[in-house]
């Protein structure tokens, strides 16, 4: 898959989920803590429809999520091998400058 097409269903997904995570806030599946669950019990009982199509909404979502995530993958894989190399060279730097340190402060103490 082309990098740009795997970045641009990237954005799209991303948009997906916003829009199908609001969505099922205004049809009664919200996030937060009731007092009464009595009354959500209620609420979902007085409108079956609006509750199924909010748990279809979050369905969707979550599964737009892992698809974001393998586009993610895709569209920065090759990223891997650079991102790769840098912490090789960085661990590598990390190395030279304790070694670097470690005589300056044996030198330092007397100790040679």
């Amino acid at each position: 898959m082309d990098i740009d097409i795997a970045m641009s269903v990237s954005g799209f997904l991303f948009l997906f989920i916003l829009v199908t995570f609001l969505a099922s806030g205004a049809f009664g599946s919200s996030i937060g803590f009731d007092v009464n669950p009595d009354d959500k019990l209620q609420k979902i009982n007085n409108h079956p429809n609006k509750f199924k199509i909010s748990i279809v909404l979050v369905l969707m979502s979550a599964v737009s999520v892992i698809a974001l995530g393998v586009m993610l993958f895709i569209a920065f894989s090759w990223w891997e091998l650079v991102l790769g190399y840098g912490v090789k060279c960085a661990i590598s730097e990390v190395r030279q400058t304790v070694k670097s340190l470690s005589c300056i402060i044996l030198r330092l103490s007397g100790n040679r």
